[in-house]
């Protein structure tokens, strides 16, 4: 219909950083976290850890959302590479991988977009990938009311700098409840560097990431091995 969910009365907060504690530092990885006065939420923290040996920061987020009945949304700003041209956007979809606005149908939605294993920025020289496990929808441009740009429209060029994570929303039938209320934990892991300037050997290693370490288990034999 030409115009996104938000009604023009849309009223929007944004999150307040108000402390930071149990910081860590060891010969592996740093460790900290952040807590967050955020409208909605009972409790809201954002624990990093940070690699000494590799260009990672793994990212947990817990909250406790507060149970009402209004529509709501909740997004996570991903402020990579903004207003940045010589980066080029890649999702990792079903089967297939893509460019937001370029390879898809002229006149289709561009706004969100379902991901499997997460996002990556690529340049001649190097790329930036975001894992996402947890969450898969992706939200591209500005949240506020108004006209939205389709695929071929030249607008796109610049409304599509800002990237965010839907987190949550009670607009369809998901797997979260109307009201949305509950303990929530969310991961996610930002990696760079030279190695991912490809976007092919980048996409997969965000499904490396999210995948882990494969563990099993060994059985014991008679000669004790």
């Amino acid at each position: 219909m030409g115009l996104n969910r938000k009604g023009p009365d849309v009223r929007r907060s944004v999150g307040r950083l108000t402390r930071a504690c149990d910081r860590h530092t060891g010969p592996a990885f740093s460790t900290a976290t952040l807590e967050y006065d955020i409208e909605g939420m009972r409790r809201y923290t954002v624990t990093l850890k940070a690699f000494e040996d590799e260009p990672r920061v793994d990212v947990v987020l817990r909250l406790h959302k507060q149970s009402v009945w209004e529509p709501e949304n909740l997004y996570i700003a991903l402020p990579f590479c903004p207003g940045a041209p010589e980066f080029e956007r890649w999702l990792d979809k079903t089967g297939a991988m893509m460019r937001p606005g370029i390879d898809q149908i002229p006149g289709t939605l561009t706004d969100y977009y379902s991901v499997q294993a997460g996002v990556a920025l690529c340049s001649d020289t190097r790329g930036l990938i975001i894992a996402t496990p947890d969450t898969h929808l992706i939200q591209l441009g500005d949240l506020d009311f108004g006209p939205r740009p389709l695929a071929g429209d030249k607008a796109l060029e610049s409304q599509h700098s800002r990237m965010y994570v839907w987190l949550m929303n009670n607009f369809w039938e998901t797997n979260f409840d109307a009201d949305l209320a509950g303990f929530y934990e969310f991961r996610f892991s930002v990696l760079w560097g030279a190695d991912l300037r490809d976007p092919v050997r980048a996409l997969e290693r965000c499904r490396d990431v999210n995948y882990g370490i494969r563990s099993f288990r060994l059985k014991k034999t008679a000669g004790g091995t």
